[in-house]
């Protein structure tokens, strides 16, 4: 796939790297703090969490020749892992291997979107690894607890929440928890190989709480806010209410803008990550202190609006939703892309199953969701499998297979709460969010729709000695003792490895 599309003219997107392009991510410190004073910078950042600014500054410390092609071999690594980790969950969670091996070349090794943003050196497809390898180590562990995956799953729960803000390090705390409460008998294995990921988490968070007064990895849930809430205002409504005295001006300011516009003076005091007001580039520098107060005002003004005018933030809900399904290689970045055109179209519309392609510009100028035939069907399909289906399949497993039943529930946590912590606060990037945490959905619909087929076949054709979720559960590990489903069976016969 990537052999194609290098021959369709896809290259390797390398701008951030640049140091004075005017349109370099506003989720970078300017690219010379980042070279010169990585450490002190990361630790003076409270715009986002630090591993996208520390993977940019770490590259910027090698060699100009070296940059590109690294962080090009990272990124294909990236897209062949994501391919092999979803193949895998699948199959530890009893899936069929060639049912397994035909769903991830379908719905994952040639979906454009993967190739589309392997090619670009933004945090997407670090984000998407980094869901993918979650679940897979969830999974891993809960199947065939040792201390060694105990500490995989923590760290690749701490590399997504210190990598994206929509998956919090409380987050990942808090399902490290509940599988200690949920299976007891794991508690002092998942103790011993967690603990050093775990303390990682808790003292950024404590870093953060004490320097920025947050204990998330971002200041700018306010102005991420802003987009679906004041953003989505009737026109004039924003003026009306301002002069009424129910939205302070601040509301009227665009959001992430200038200092200028907000009428707010730069703080001047302390490292130059939290004082620079205008990176090199030209960008404002939206880590200066200045915006933490900027962002709490604009929470304030955010949910008052949202009080006063409910029906204009559910529209953008639900446009966020809907952008949400339509495929993933129609991201905004690649609306201009003239690469790969014919094959894009032909795997939307035949594979996930989208009648027609959808114009961004008429969201960016309109304010207008897609339609129904603009959506793709295969995407709303694998979200309803794995929403309602996950749920059954945890209740069916929960009282005689634990573990399996957590293995389950955790990807799906991930997953469900990344999508709607996404929907509720940004209206957009919701199909690059889709992306994002698919692999995810599509393993676990996968899941659910074999495990609703064999409880069919069971119920048309029953069988004693099997059960609705198949021998193969037994097979893999999850055998668990019928008077004690949070334990280990003593069984020689059980595989340890994945």
């Amino acid at each position: 796939m990537k052999v194609y599309a290098a021959i369709a003219g896809v290259r390797f997107v390398h701008i951030q790297l640049m140091f004075h392009s005017p349109i370099n991510t506003w989720q970078l410190l300017d690219l010379r703090l980042l070279k010169t004073d990585l450490f002190t910078s990361l630790l003076n950042l409270h715009a986002n969490p630090p591993l996208y600014n520390l993977w940019i500054g770490l590259l910027l410390h090698l060699p100009g020749s070296m940059r590109v092609p690294v962080a090009e071999t990272v990124y294909f690594a990236a897209f062949l892992l994501i391919g092999v980790l979803t193949y895998l969950t699948m199959v530890l969670l009893a899936v069929p291997r060639i049912v397994a091996l035909l769903v991830t070349t379908l719905l994952v090794v040639l979906d454009p979107a993967q190739v589309l943003y392997a090619s670009e050196l933004f945090y997407t497809t670090p984000i998407a690894f980094g869901m993918t390898a979650s679940a897979y180590c969830a999974v891993s562990f809960l199947r065939s607890p040792t201390a060694g995956r105990a500490a995989w799953l923590a760290s690749s729960l701490a590399y997504v929440s210190l990598l994206v803000s929509a998956f919090q390090p409380l987050e990942a705390l808090a399902i490290l928890v509940v599988i200690a409460l949920a299976v007891p008998s794991l508690r002092r294995t998942l103790v011993r190989g967690a603990w050093l990921p775990s303390l990682l988490m808790a003292l950024w968070i404590l870093h953060m709480t004490i320097s920025f007064g947050t204990p998330t990895t971002s200041t700018w849930l306010g102005m991420n806010l802003a987009h679906p809430t004041i953003g989505f205002a009737p026109p004039g409504e924003v003026q009306r209410l301002v002069d009424q005295g129910k939205l302070s001006r601040q509301a009227l300011a665009v959001p992430f803008g200038p200092l200028w516009m907000y009428g707010v003076a730069p703080n001047r005091v302390g490292p130059e990550a939290l004082t620079q007001v205008t990176k090199a580039n030209g960008q404002p520098n939206l880590n200066n202190r200045a915006y933490i107060d900027i962002s709490k005002h604009s929470l304030k003004n955010d949910l008052r609006f949202i009080r006063i005018d409910p029906v204009s933030y559910l529209k953008a809900v639900r446009i966020g939703a809907a952008i949400g399904v339509v495929p993933s290689d129609e991201y905004f970045f690649f609306s201009d892309l003239k690469s790969m055109t014919g094959y894009r179209t032909f795997y939307d519309r035949f594979v996930l199953l989208q009648p027609s392609r959808y114009d961004y510009a008429s969201f960016l100028y309109l304010h207008r969701g897609p339609s129904p035939s603009q959506v793709s069907w295969t995407n709303i399909a694998e979200l309803l499998a794995a929403g309602t289906g996950i749920p059954i399949v945890v209740a069916l497993s929960w009282r005689k297979r634990r573990r399996y039943a957590m293995a389950c529930a955790v990807p799906w946590t991930m997953a469900g709460a990344f999508l709607v912590v996404t929907t509720l606060t940004d209206v957009g990037e919701n199909n690059r969010f889709h992306f994002e945490s698919g692999t995810i959905v599509i393993s676990l619909a996968t899941v659910a729709t074999v495990t609703a087929w064999r409880w069919g076949s069971q119920r048309w054709r029953p069988n004693p000695s099997r059960t609705p979720l198949g021998d193969d559960l037994n097979r893999l590990g999850w055998n668990d003792p019928a008077g004690d489903p949070t334990s280990l069976r003593p069984d020689s016969n059980q595989p340890t490895s994945a």
